[in-house]
């Protein structure tokens, strides 16, 4: 069995980076710590364009690479290989960054110890013939439905701007996602 496992708000908490990154350099225009939305562009007080341009431009490294961990990613991702691995199940990254992106996305995890057992970069995560996915993305959730998957195999870590997506398993964390897998995977 294969199990996805988003970087982005699963393993790195990448918008609590972006709201860091912002208040360091311009504090003035940060309006708040959580975002409602999936790119909590909200929270920053600048036209979308320049959001993007100092996040994915000149302030890149730092978001990307100096973002903490998500609240207990650490120690249940490592309890999730360890299950995995001793079932015989495969652990793989699945993240919708690339080029650039996904290097600075390689280096930020083996930098905190993430090892993974396939490594995925792609924004059609539906292909890779994963089993479960643990992802928070509202857009990858459609995508798998549209591509005939099971809803009850995707694992949704719970954020604000997916509680519109019913009937799924939400989760705070990696370690309550794999305790539902474990629940849910010899059925």
């Amino acid at each position: 069995m294969k199990i996805g496992v988003d970087v982005d708000q699963c393993l790195r908490d990448f918008m609590m980076s972006v709201v860091q990154v912002f208040s360091r350099h311009n504090p003035e225009v940060v309006l708040g710590e959580t975002p409602d939305t999936y790119h909590g562009w909200e929270n920053i007080d600048l036209p979308p364009k320049e959001i993007r341009r100092l996040i994915f431009g000149e302030w890149v490294e730092a978001i990307f690479l100096g973002a903490p961990e998500c609240h207990g990613a650490k120690n249940g991702f490592e309890s999730l290989v360890t299950w995995a691995h001793a079932n015989n199940h495969t652990v793989v990254c699945v993240s919708k960054n690339s080029g650039y992106l996904a290097d600075l996305t390689m280096r930020w995890l083996s930098d905190h110890g993430f090892v993974f057992d396939e490594y995925h970069f792609t924004a059609d995560k539906s292909t890779i013939g994963l089993e479960y996915i643990i992802d928070d993305s509202p857009g990858i959730f459609k995508q798998w439905i549209e591509a005939g998957n099971d809803s009850s195999k995707f694992v949704l870590i719970d954020y604000p701007y997916n509680r519109d997506i019913l009937a799924v398993p939400r989760v705070p964390d990696i370690a309550n996602a794999l305790t539902y897998i474990k629940q849910h995977s010899h059925r």
